[in-house]
């Protein structure tokens, strides 16, 4: 049992990853996958290598299908932050940088397949985050100094929209105390940042947000804000 995980989907080996996460007493650094052989489709199998990512929690992981590998980014370790980036072929973990976006937790991520590129925005490190960075397999790059900027945010939410070819962003926590959460929907096209939306679901953080690509549109579940959430909503590129 744990919370504070990142999972993605291997598609090209049909296994859902997963890695780390917080039992409620230790920080875990274990990685499994959903569907690996020999085990029988729909058991979980522990393939965690000898050595790999340090343990943690509040971390962000993505699969990038152009390359064939889970990207991880960041997390923290009880109070120390962590920004080094690793990458999951299916066999073993391999430390791809230790520079790039600054050590930082609860951030979101990702996968842009259109321009092949790992999108990351915002998340915590003494304060919330508003920065935009780009990883393509070799280096990070920041790709804007402002993004959803009023105000910078974590425990925010994204998917990518492979229709439109657009990142969409919904709500988050902007610090500061109880009730500072966001409600606004923001879209990346690989170089601005257009806030599209100020309605449709409330405000609220922590929630779940995928990209329905047989329907076209975005879904979002649940979430917190003056209370716990079991809404579902649904983004068409207009409106919720």
């Amino acid at each position: 049992a744990r919370t504070a995980h990142a999972m993605a989907y291997d598609s090209a080996r049909g296994v859902a990853v997963l890695f780390g996460g917080w039992n409620g007493s230790d920080y875990l650094g274990d990685t499994w996958q959903l569907g690996a052989q020999p085990q029988p489709h729909g058991a979980w199998a522990d393939v965690s290598p000898g050595s790999g990512p340090a343990a943690r929690g509040s971390h962000a992981t993505v699969y990038d299908s152009q390359r064939g590998v889970t990207v991880l980014f960041g997390g923290s370790i009880s109070a120390t932050l962590l920004g080094d980036t690793w990458e999951w072929d299916g066999v073993s973990w391999t430390q791809a940088a230790t520079t790039g976006p600054s050590a930082r937790s609860d951030h979101a991520m990702v996968y842009d397949s259109q321009r092949g590129v790992t999108v990351l925005f915002g998340g915590y490190n003494s304060g919330q985050l508003g920065d935009t960075w780009e990883w393509d397999g070799t280096s990070w790059t920041q790709v804007a100094i402002t993004g959803p900027p009023a105000p910078a945010r974590a425990y925010h939410s994204m998917a990518y929209d492979s229709q439109r070819g657009v990142i969409v962003l919904f709500g988050g926590y902007s610090g500061g105390g109880y009730g500072n959460w966001l409600g606004d929907t923001w879209e990346w096209d690989g170089s601005t940042w257009t806030q599209v939306a100020t309605t449709g679901p409330s405000e609220r953080l922590d929630t779940r947000l995928v990209y329905d690509s047989a329907r076209g549109v975005t879904v979002l579940f649940g979430g917190v804000g003056s209370q716990f959430q079991n809404d579902t909503w649904e983004w068409n590129g207009n409106t919720w």
